[in-house]
């Protein structure tokens, strides 16, 4: 089950990116950090309010937080896509949950 959502996870990766960086899917990529940026984070989350609520929801944590530099975990970041693809959305009152 794990290995199934991790090969999920990583394919999404893979279109998304794709569509943000606008290469085609196949090409092969350089390698990567497994860690993001703040404006990559945003991007893949769409707006900087959903990063913000999930990161008070507690989905997302930032790994390095310093006056011009946050860095997330690529694997967290791709997890609250997966998140919020199947419909979830985080709540401002922390851990609850709120079905679309």
């Amino acid at each position: 089950m794990d290995e199934e959502l991790l090969n999920y996870l990583a394919a999404m990766e893979r279109r998304i990116l794709a569509a943000v960086v606008g290469r085609k899917p196949n090409q092969k990529a350089e390698i990567q950090s497994p860690f993001l940026k703040r404006k990559e984070a945003v991007q893949l989350l769409k707006t900087r309010s959903t990063l913000e609520a999930c990161e008070r929801a507690g989905w997302l944590k930032a790994m390095t937080r310093q006056k011009r530099l946050v860095l997330y975990r690529r694997t967290d970041v791709m997890a609250c896509v997966y998140r919020l693809s199947q419909g979830e959305y985080p709540s401002n009152a922390g851990h609850m949950l709120h079905r679309i």
